[in-house]
């Protein structure tokens, strides 16, 4: 069983590898290849599951196949909550998720999923890589831009999100100065939040 899951994983790495190279249509045989090596070999544990429906999922965003990409993302959060509930894991995809709804213009749906990856990664105490957080901040800063009455209570949570940002310790530095300010310098709120966006995009990996 080693022997087959080592098969699996590394046709799956091989997938993320021609990712990133750009050569979407390898990537998308190689993760296809390693779910049909899990399916003949019975290997369809929802740990394989979800590792191998995540990497679909994000091959499919970059081949801009969002409809699939959605689907795989939400197998992969109920694949990982089965067997690593309340983990890294599961709170990673959910702002995968986050983003992906970010892509089809839905940027409420988004705040919902970043609302709950970002609770999990405060209840687990660590943070996430500055291009997981991102499109939270986004979503929370196209939702404050149009809605007053909860402008404050948005931006507050943007930089909740910001502060979880692992190396950027600019985007942490504007968020903690900035929510120490009063909450009646809105422009200045506005401007640092835009600063913290900037600041994360820059730190995202390719």
């Amino acid at each position: 069983q080693s022997a087959i899951m080592g098969l699996i994983e590394t046709w799956r790495y091989r997938a993320v590898a021609l990712r990133r190279q750009g050569k979407l249509r390898a990537a998308e045989a190689a993760v296809a290849h390693a779910e049909t090596l899990a399916r003949e070999t019975g290997f369809q544990v929802p740990l394989v599951t979800a590792r191998l429906a995540r990497t679909a999922a994000i091959t499919a965003e970059a081949q801009g196949r969002l409809v699939p990409a959605e689907a795989n993302l939400a197998q992969a959060v109920t694949s990982f909550g089965l067997v690593l509930p309340q983990t890294r894991p599961v709170a990673d995809t959910k702002l995968l998720q986050a983003a992906d709804a970010m892509r089809r213009g839905q940027p409420r749906q988004a705040a919902e999923l970043c609302r709950a990856g970002v609770k999990l990664l405060g209840e687990l105490d660590i943070g996430a890589r500055p291009d997981l957080l991102s499109p939270c901040l986004s979503a929370f800063d196209r939702l404050a831009s149009v809605d007053p009455t909860h402008r404050q209570a948005l931006l507050a949570e943007m930089f909740e999100a910001a502060e979880l940002s692992q190396g950027s310790v600019t985007a942490r530095q504007i968020a903690a100065r900035t929510m120490r300010r009063d909450s009646a310098a809105d422009n200045a709120l506005f401007s640092a939040s835009s600063r913290a966006s900037t600041t994360l995009c820059a730190w995202s990996s390719p």
